[in-house]
């Protein structure tokens, strides 16, 4: 269900985007906008997120609490 919501989430942040909006798509977006500021200075949480994209690490991986806490740390 992760890779669906990082694949199609991404399309509502467009305002023209249409049809049914998956349930929590707004915080999976806050989310994925947090970890891109916060690769900017952390190369293990852009690689991490790199890996999740090209389908080598599951989602869940983003998901850890020690990376919700530097994603949030560092995206401040």
């Amino acid at each position: 269900m992760l890779r669906l919501w990082f694949a199609v989430g991404g399309d509502f942040s467009f305002p023209h985007t249409t049809g049914p909006k998956p349930r929590g798509v707004e915080v999976t977006n806050w989310y994925a906008r947090r970890i891109g500021l916060a690769s900017k200075k952390d190369a293990d949480i852009r690689r991490i997120f790199t890996s999740v994209q090209q389908l080598v690490a599951p989602p869940s991986t983003l998901f850890k609490p020690a990376m919700v806490a530097k994603v949030l740390w560092l995206s401040r």
